[in-house]
């Protein structure tokens, strides 16, 4: 994840879908590591990586850090194949990322691939 966020400049701010989420007593939800942990864990990582992971609810997926690193891979390298494997349902996925693609990446193709007792309906069971 941090390189991820290095690489593409991307913020997880406080409040935003993939960070995490604040409980009724004050607190996070989960165990947080503070800044200055974190910069002893990462110390070649810049203040916005830091700040991204001291917030980020690695439980999420962040979509537009997938679509953000995606776009820097496709214009900085050079031709080639990149698998992504994400848990989820093939729609979902597929909406979710192909949204965040403008047009100009037309180049890119965007597939999905499930696991054959899966049936559209959630359902895992064999036929």
């Amino acid at each position: 994840m941090e390189d991820a966020l290095e690489v593409t400049g991307h913020l997880v701010l406080e409040g935003s879908d993939c960070a995490k989420k604040k409980s009724r007593r004050g607190g996070d939800d989960t165990e947080q590591l503070s800044k200055s942990t974190l910069k002893r864990l990462y110390p070649n990582y810049s203040k916005s990586v830091i700040d991204s992971l001291a917030v980020v609810d690695e439980a999420v997926i962040n979509y537009e850090l997938i679509a953000e690193l995606l776009k820097t891979i496709c214009t900085t390298m050079e031709d080639g194949a990149i698998l992504v494997f994400l848990s989820g349902m093939k729609g979902e996925l597929c909406t979710q990322l192909a949204t965040l693609f403008p047009s100009k990446y037309s180049n890119l193709y965007l597939s999905t691939i499930c696991h054959r007792d899966h049936h559209s309906d959630g359902s895992n069971h064999k036929d």
